[in-house]
């Protein structure tokens, strides 16, 4: 009995015996699963934004596989994405979510259940109240 204590000798070795790898990786497949966005297949509709907000959010969308509607799109949206101030959205959505919903699931890597944190909430404020005029803040 022949014992190769060079792993070189034993690669060699293996090389002729087994010209054929004993397995195979199919590398499109692992380029496809990683190209997969947390929102693959997920639906989104962009509302009360200024028009270049609205892009950028849009983009983000797009980089992550999400499919963005028009707002004249018959299709229910998956998501309504929303200014943490709220704004009025008269198409027919599942969730109602905002900017900091989408922030937070790109930087987290996952799609995060809206309901989680309040900030992923819009905040409903009546039609020109200031609820803070008049007060002084200081952050330390």
């Amino acid at each position: 009995m022949v014992v190769f204590r060079n792993p070189i000798l034993w690669w060699f070795l293996i090389k002729i015996l087994y010209p054929f790898p004993l397995f195979t990786v199919d590398i499109t497949a692992c380029i496809q699963q990683q190209a997969v966005g947390i929102f693959a297949g997920k639906t989104f509709l962009t509302i009360g934004f200024p028009p270049e907000q609205e892009n950028q959010i849009q983009e983000m969308v797009s980089l992550q596989q999400g499919i963005l509607l028009r707002s004249n799109d018959r299709r229910i949206a998956d998501y309504a994405v929303v200014p943490i101030t709220g704004c009025e959205v008269k198409a027919t959505v599942n969730e109602v979510t905002t900017n900091c919903w989408l922030q937070m699931c790109i930087e987290m890597e996952e799609c995060l259940e809206p309901t989680s944190n309040t900030l992923f909430s819009p905040i409903i404020l009546n039609q020109g109240a200031m609820p803070l005029h008049g007060c002084v803040l200081s952050i330390r």
